[in-house]
């Protein structure tokens, strides 16, 4: 009997020895596994700014060049710098979408009414919505606690969400009727706060809706491919998800659960 035991014990710690060791190996694994996806994405993130920088970099320096063979002629002079400011506004603009991308900022979390931010991020983007004739409509649950957010952060996500709804409902045909755009708030079960921004924009392909979160990929002519992926980065630190309802030939419906946890009425 006591032979049995002894040799149980061994085999159980030849059994756990080889246990740790393939815990270790699989650890190594992991760890070359996230330094080449890092490397990858490194790598993705050079060659996307190293193309976007290229095009607006050549047309400043064609404009900067234009103004010293100018100098006499004040309307083409005005001209030059009026496209060089546009494109160094355009390369601003994209840098900040990479730096937000790499380097996301650690939330500061504070009690908020989603509801006021709703409103205040619908109020900033009237000018946008009157310009695309687009209407837009709040369904707000009055009732809704208050929860622990970033509030700049989360109005940073509606804005996104809110202008790709426009731009989907800008890209129809030009005989469609005007464009609706429906935020909404409401209580998803007991656990959650749920916000919504859907359009009647005429919903994506199948083969965008694949890659719609994948960083940089992008089907507008002037776009960094990043909104998405970043909003989805801002909520995900916020311990709630974003999803797409997708109704293709009616709309996209972009739903952002964000947990309850402590609340204050």
């Amino acid at each position: 009997m006591f032979s049995q035991q002894a040799a149980q014990g061994i085999a159980n710690a030849i059994s756990f020895e080889r246990l740790r060791e393939t815990i270790d190996e699989l650890n190594v694994t992991r760890q070359q596994l996230l330094e080449s996806e890092r490397l990858a994405a490194i790598g993705k993130t050079a060659a996307f700014v190293a193309h976007e920088i290229r095009n607006p970099l050549a047309t400043i320096g064609g404009w900067a060049n234009s103004i010293g063979k100018n100098v006499n002629r004040p309307e083409r002079v005005r001209e030059a710098a009026d496209i060089i400011l546009q494109e160094s506004s355009r390369l601003e603009v994209m840098l900040k979408g990479v730096m937000d991308f790499a380097r996301p900022s650690t939330p500061v979390f504070t009690m908020e009414d989603v509801n006021h931010i709703i409103t205040a991020t619908l109020n900033r983007l009237h000018g946008m919505f009157d310009e695309a004739k687009v209407k837009p409509h709040a369904e707000l649950d009055v009732n809704l606690p208050r929860i622990k957010v970033d509030a700049s952060q989360l109005e940073q996500v509606l804005i996104n969400l809110m202008k790709n709804a426009v731009e989907a409902i800008a890209s129809r045909p030009a005989a469609s009727p005007a464009g609706n755009i429906w935020v909404r708030s409401w209580r998803d079960g007991g656990d959650f706060v749920a916000l919504g921004v859907k359009d009647d924009g005429g919903g994506m392909a199948p083969d965008i809706l694949e890659h719609v979160f994948d960083p940089f990929y992008t089907t507008k002519h002037r776009g960094s491919g990043l909104g998405l992926a970043i909003s989805r980065g801002i909520i995900a630190s916020h311990g709630g998800r974003l999803d797409i309802i997708n109704t293709p030939g009616a709309g996209v419906d972009m739903v952002i659960r964000l947990p309850v946890g402590e609340t204050s009425r």
